[in-house]
């Protein structure tokens, strides 16, 4: 009776220590969306982002109308909800905006790829943003 006691015991304490470590894990993700880690990209790049649907993050332009989303593929999210190294990560656009006629034109549909050829993608798609900015200032 007392070994069953015991066992019990030693379940309870790992079930509380996961769900430490998951409330961990989700703070850290949360802290990710919100915190630093944000603002620097935004600092860098221009672009605002938050928290978006199916499990990834939401980046906006607001001046050019541009927003999309980088999401997990099928089965690829670590609990922060993001992919991790070769994992697959979707590109999901909801608006060009004023940003269309200056980014690669199969941006316009959502394409899937690994985490390892987001610097590709990156230099596919900042030029665009940046090209649609420099006309935004020259205007019509």
């Amino acid at each position: 009776m007392r070994r069953r006691g015991e066992r019990d015991q030693r379940r309870a304490e790992a079930a509380e220590a996961e769900a430490v470590r998951a409330r961990g894990e989700a703070e850290a993700a949360a802290k990710r969306l919100s915190g630093e880690y944000v603002g620097s990209l935004e600092l860098l790049t221009g672009l605002q982002a938050r928290a978006g649907r199916r499990g990834g993050i939401r980046y906006e332009d607001p001046g050019l109308g541009f927003a999309f989303e980088v999401a997990p593929g099928e089965g690829s999210a670590d609990a922060s909800g993001m992919a991790l190294g070769d994992e697959e990560i979707s590109y999901i656009p909801v608006s060009l905006g004023l940003a269309e006629g200056h980014l690669p034109e199969y941006l316009s549909e959502e394409i899937t790829f690994t985490v390892s050829a987001m610097p590709h993608f990156l230099a596919k798609m900042l030029p665009g943003v940046v090209q649609a900015r420099k006309a935004l200032k020259r205007g019509p």
